[in-house]
């Protein structure tokens, strides 16, 4: 078919037309594909909300239920709960933003060029953080269980003494920039064949039923296959990569869901046209998913795990939808603040947790109540890690790379 609307208007340096135009995207499938503007600037907010949660969602950690590197004597309910709603779908949109990076940055660059830019951008950091930030959070854990006490240097030979828990050596939180350069890396061959020529027929497709009454929300359901079927054998807590096919195939669909559904702008209308009825299907599984939490000992184990783990998959994506869906709304602008943050979200993502358990070691010793405590913690370590991007990281060129931070000149999505 001729491609009428390119031939017409060319791809005038447009991202999107390049795209389309390269790949032989025919009009009667992409007739809305040149509405879409070349920077999502909504995809920026969520990917710098989501970490700014980062620091709620980690000092919180220290008075949750379940264990942390760093805890409090007195735990706290609240934060639990609200720890747990977030935990739903704080990674899985992360993902999901990646995934859709993912497809801004290939239409600027080749196979190559992408692989390389992942390595700059990820797996430099990965090692250097590993090295040299998470040592720390390892070492003020061993001193609070009491099962060291002597200075860090003199502990720092012994951080690559066997595999955390029982041993030293871990990446603590840098798993997501361990996940993300892995999934980047063994999806290439995936999205090719989305970006092939041939799939196109099918993305439309796909899009079109997206748009019927209902259709985006059964896109739920791969997600909750995955946790049915992986989640009860690999839980959460492993995230080793090898042993953890619950976390890889999940987040895997979370992020080629991102760089599908940024391809085509209908799968964004469908999802803006659901939003309120994910909303309200979200809030109701959250609700059943706490009363099977505290009810499972009531059912047979496969019931529950398959049940209930099928049930968060569905859950997860009502919340992503949710977000997508409000963030495109509401926050389709840029401005200093995001310019500013959307450049600093890796350092901070990467030094955030480190100085949160240095902060909070010292603070939940004191003689005062949990919600001072969670405060003080919260709002002194981002100030550090503010004070330490904007003196030292962001002032060092030669350091930019160990925190995989681009040029400031080059604007691009990744």
């Amino acid at each position: 078919m001729a491609n009428i609307i390119f031939d017409k208007l060319g791809t005038n340096n447009d991202p999107f037309l390049t795209y389309a135009s390269k790949n032989n995207i025919n009009d009667d499938c992409y007739d809305l594909f040149i509405c879409i503007d070349d920077r999502r600037f909504d995809m920026d907010w969520i990917r710098v909300f989501s970490i700014f949660v980062l620091f709620f969602f980690h000092t919180a950690m220290i008075f949750v239920l379940w264990p942390f590197h760093i805890k409090n004597n007195e735990l706290n309910a609240y934060l639990s709960i609200a720890n747990v709603f977030i935990g739903i779908w704080n990674m899985p949109v992360l993902f999901f933003v990646a995934g859709a990076s993912a497809w801004f940055s290939l239409t600027y660059r080749d196979t190559k060029s992408f692989i390389y830019e992942r390595t700059f951008r990820l797996l430099i950091p990965l090692i250097f953080g590993t090295l040299i930030l998470i040592p720390p959070q390892v070492y003020f854990e061993r001193l609070q269980q009491g099962s060291w006490d002597g200075s860090f240097l003199s502990f720092y030979p012994t951080f690559f003494n066997g595999l955390y828990p029982e041993g030293n050596f871990s990446w603590h939180h840098l798993w997501f920039l361990a996940y993300l350069f892995f999934i980047s890396i063994v999806t290439i061959p995936v999205k090719q064949l989305i970006d092939s020529p041939k799939s196109s027929s099918w993305i439309c497709r796909f899009s079109s039923f997206a748009n019927r009454p209902g259709g985006i929300l059964l896109y739920g359901f791969p997600l909750a296959i995955s946790e049915a079927l992986l989640r009860p054998f690999f839980p959460q807590g492993i995230k080793d990569i090898i042993h953890d096919w619950g976390n890889m195939s999940f987040y895997s669909l979370c992020y080629l869901y991102g760089y599908i559904m940024v391809s085509d702008v209908r799968f964004g209308i469908a999802i803006n046209r659901h939003r309120r009825i994910a909303m309200i299907l979200g809030t109701i599984l959250t609700i059943v998913i706490c009363y099977y939490s505290i009810a499972r000992t009531h059912l047979s184990s496969y019931t529950y795990t398959i049940f209930f783990h099928f049930l968060c998959g569905f859950n997860i994506w009502f919340w992503l939808m949710v977000i997508l869906a409000y963030a495109k709304e509401t926050f389709s602008f840029s401005n200093r603040f995001l310019t500013y943050f959307n450049r600093a979200v890796l350092p901070f993502f990467m030094i955030h947790q480190t100085v949160i358990i240095i902060i909070g070691f010292y603070i939940v010793s004191m003689e005062t109540n949990v919600s001072t405590k969670f405060w003080a913690i919260m709002i002194v370590s981002f100030g550090i890690v503010v004070l330490i991007y904007e003196i030292i990281i962001k002032r060092i060129p030669m350091i930019h790379v160990l925190f995989g931070l681009k040029r400031i000149e080059v604007l691009e999505y990744s």
